[in-house]
């Protein structure tokens, strides 16, 4: 078999742990019920398309590999997912759910991100849907099997080295932010607006979806503690693909900016706010910015090599945990999707991901002429998500709240079952 050792983009597997998992589950919610069959049929119709996610963990000394895995991917009906990287997934990084109109793709999130996993999701979907529908849908933009997979989609992104003379310019100095109180009760609520008027208003605000879900959180947990001094700080993810020249590579590439609202700032008008955050996004994206970021990538990678495994994962899980301290809230948006013909025929979709020491986590997806937003809190109560409700509402922008809803990620196998080669 084929095995393919850790790189740059890879070293996610070493953030992973029992208690806080670095997967994902990206639930579609279809306007029929799911037939459990033509999904299984649509899963092995799909996977020869993707040979990089068929792949299974294994230990190479004191190091991590990937080999093909041949065994097929888990289709399970039911809510609770698989445990990844064990028998229960079939050792793969990958499986799927069904229950009642909603599929399931549950993955390891240092194998891919949401950017990663749509094309494969559209593919599963597009082949689900024709069977179950008994159509032939147009397929335009929707990678099949039987063409020549692009050597950017699997090669590893990253350069080899950046030059030390690129330096940071107006690069986020971090503060410390005023932390939400926690339970570990893991939910989330489920949130729909309509998309061409939140859009519209966006751009009338000069900012974009992400910023103005950020603006509107951080007024609401603002209002929710008017007597805080701390600032309040949002972590946004941010897609360097583009930076890279790599708009088609699967891995993850989502280091986070930070958003920075100082407590006496969050009275300022909706329009201030939402223009001041975009020039922090603007700011923090800088070309020079992301080229800093992958170079310190590049040298923990070469710092870790050396290391055996409980040092790696000691090392990636202080790392994890600090920059997962530095804010108040952090949201996602991977922008608007190609859905193609495919779009008729759903009707939400959800992305679920870890919160440990999030707090609050927006996950924001875009279908069918709405935004679906994923709240996902560590703690009980709706306290911050009617606010964040109300705050839309103030502003004219109608917002519909479901849930509270279990908030289920797959758990993963830490400890590896294969002898290495």
């Amino acid at each position: 078999m084929a095995i393919t050792r850790l790189n740059t983009s890879l070293y996610g597997f070493y953030i992973s742990s029992e208690e806080s998992p670095f997967t994902f589950r990206i639930e579609v919610r279809l306007k029929r019920p799911v037939d459990g069959e033509a999904l299984r049929r649509a899963v092995d119709a799909a996977m020869p398309r993707y040979p990089y996610f068929a792949v299974r963990r294994i230990r190479v000394g004191e190091e991590y590999a990937l080999e093909d895995n041949p065994l097929p991917v888990v289709v399970r009906e039911g809510t609770e997912p698989v445990t990844l990287c064990s028998e229960e997934s079939n050792f793969h990084l990958i499986a799927l759910g069904w229950a009642g109109d909603s599929i399931f793709f549950d993955a390891s999130h240092a194998l891919m991100d949401g950017t990663g996993a749509l094309p494969w999701m559209k593919t599963i979907l597009y082949h689900y849907l024709c069977a179950r529908e008994g159509v032939r849908l147009d397929p335009a933009g929707i990678r099949l099997a039987g063409g020549e997979i692009p050597a950017e989609e699997v090669e590893e992104p990253y350069p080899e080295s950046v030059p030390d003379d690129v330096q940071p310019f107006g690069e986020y100095k971090p503060v410390r932010a005023l932390t939400l109180e926690r339970d570990g009760k893991r939910i989330s609520y489920h949130l729909h607006i309509a998309e061409d008027a939140f859009v519209k208003y966006s751009r009338e605000q000069d900012g974009s979806p992400a910023t103005m879900v950020s603006v509107f959180l951080a007024k609401a947990i603002r209002a929710l503690h008017p007597e805080e001094e701390l600032p309040i700080v949002g972590g946004m993810a941010l897609n360097i693909r583009p930076a890279l020249g790599k708009p088609l590579a699967h891995h993850v590439h989502v280091p986070l900016l930070h958003l920075k609202y100082e407590a006496s700032k969050l009275r300022e008008p909706v329009t201030k706010l939402a223009t001041c955050s975009r020039g922090m996004v603007m700011l923090q994206s800088q070309p020079e910015n992301v080229l800093v970021t992958v170079r310190n990538y590049i040298r923990l990678t070469g710092r870790l090599k050396s290391l055996p495994q409980a040092q790696k994962y000691a090392m990636l899980s202080a790392a994890s945990t600090s920059a997962r301290g530095g804010q108040t809230f952090s949201v996602s948006y991977v922008g608007r999707a190609d859905w193609g013909a495919l779009e008729p025929h759903l009707d939400a979709v959800y992305a679920n991901c870890d919160v440990t020491n999030l707090g609050i986590m927006v996950e924001v997806m875009a279908v069918n002429g709405g935004f679906d937003l994923c709240f996902m809190q560590e703690f009980e109560g709706d306290a911050y998500v009617r606010q964040f409700a109300e705050e839309l509402a103030r502003e004219g922008i109608d917002c519909a709240v479901s849930g509270p809803h279990p908030l289920r990620i797959p758990a993963e196998r830490i400890d590896n079952p294969f002898p290495q080669p």
